[in-house]
């Protein structure tokens, strides 16, 4: 275990007291965030010394378990993961900041989307550490060779379907595309975490979705990929800019200047984007609620938050607090209207993104004998859905 604390000056009240910080990562406490929080903190608590903890990454949350399993009152706050999630909420081992306006009236200056992932079951279950909303970025060089105008709104895979036939064109002549719309892996196509956060609940064990839409999306999927209108990648491979791909998936903030972004396509009635989001968390047995509640009112307050911007942790609505500090980065420029109001739209029609390994690997799976045509795509949705089942009852 890794410890550090930041001392402050003792006073004659509250003498001893302190608050501990646990997380899976050494770095945490020289975030410039965190530093800061910190600092305003320690102005009005000049006795309270801030502590961190940071387990090895891969013992954390096994010993996140054993302490919250024994009642554990030697740590305050703790650092949540999006997708390791599940078990602590489903537990409900955090503190409900719900009852701390310090705390609730920060939410109520943030973007749509963000205070609605944070309650679960009626119950804050913490605050935003950092966020993830991922979006399609455009090749502008590529878009104008082709002539091809991109979504300005929502729009389908079938859309999507069209476009990237007009995307694939032979530039060179030598009777092969030269040109994609997107690049992919076989086994984790884009709509799968789409699919699977629009449709499973690991919080409240619950499996419910239509069939039918997912048997027409792998077999638009397979039609794409039979036509080379998509360029495969391996599995392990990560998407990244190509001057013969017209779409690249990239985390967006309040930092995008005038890029051309959209966003990605939806699965037909079923509007959600996955946002990966990781929290800060109370612990519910600590014996310093109201300061740790303190602490965490002082992480989201703007002078804050206001930092970094182009890190894509932008939770207030209003741009102006992130004027002055987009002056003094070098990350590129606050985002214009269009890209302003496409972050806070699809923020607004966000979704906690689900994510299960098991599940995941089982669903790669499955793609990957439909794509290779040992399972029908009926067949596929079928093992997915009884798949589904099992695991929300694990």
């Amino acid at each position: 275990m890794w410890f550090r604390k930041h001392a402050v000056k003792k006073s004659p009240d509250n003498k001893n007291k302190n608050i501990t910080i646990l997380s899976h990562t050494s770095s945490l406490e020289r975030n410039p965030k965190i530093e800061k929080a910190v600092e305003i903190f320690n102005k009005s608590n000049e006795n309270i010394t801030v502590n961190f903890q940071s387990h090895n990454a891969m013992d954390y949350y096994d010993s996140l378990i054993v302490k919250f399993m024994s009642n554990a009152k030697d740590f305050d706050i703790f650092c949540l993961d999006n997708d390791d999630s599940y078990y602590f909420i489903r537990n409900k081992v955090m503190l409900d900041l719900g009852i701390y306006s310090s705390v609730t009236d920060k939410f109520n200056n943030m973007f749509d989307g963000i205070k609605q992932n944070h309650v679960i079951n009626n119950e804050l279950i913490g605050v935003p550490l950092n966020i993830n909303l991922q979006a399609w970025l455009v090749n502008e060089q590529l878009r104008e060779i082709l002539d091809i105008d991109c979504p300005v709104s929502t729009w389908t895979w079938d859309d999507f379907y069209d476009l990237a036939c007009e995307a694939q064109k032979d530039l060179n002549g030598d009777g092969s595309p030269d040109t994609y719309a997107l690049s992919y892996s076989r086994r984790f196509p884009p709509f799968v975490d789409q699919f699977i956060s629009y449709n499973i609940d690991l919080i409240n064990s619950k499996a419910s979705f239509d069939k039918d839409p997912l048997i027409h999306l792998l077999n638009l999927w397979k039609s794409m990929a039979s036509k080379n209108l998509v360029l495969e990648i391996g599995f392990s491979e990560k998407t990244s800019k190509q001057d013969n791909i017209l779409f690249t998936t990239e985390s967006i903030s309040l930092m995008e200047g005038n890029k051309t972004i959209v966003r990605p396509p939806i699965i037909e009635r079923q509007e959600v984007y996955p946002v990966s989001i990781n929290n800060f968390c109370i612990n519910k047995n600590s014996l310093n609620k109201e300061l740790s509640a303190e602490f965490l009112a002082t992480f989201l307050s703007h002078e804050v938050q206001a930092m970094y911007p182009e890190s894509g942790n932008a939770y207030y609505e209003d741009i102006s607090y992130y004027k002055a500090e987009s002056n003094n980065n070098y990350f590129g420029t606050l985002s214009n209207d269009i890209n302003y109001n496409l972050y806070k739209n699809m923020l607004s029609k966000s979704r906690r993104k689900v994510y299960q390994k098991d599940f995941n690997i089982y669903f790669g799976d499955i793609l990957e004998d439909f794509m290779t045509n040992r399972l029908s795509a009926e067949k596929s949705v079928d093992l997915i859905a009884e798949k589904a089942s099992i695991i929300i009852r694990e």
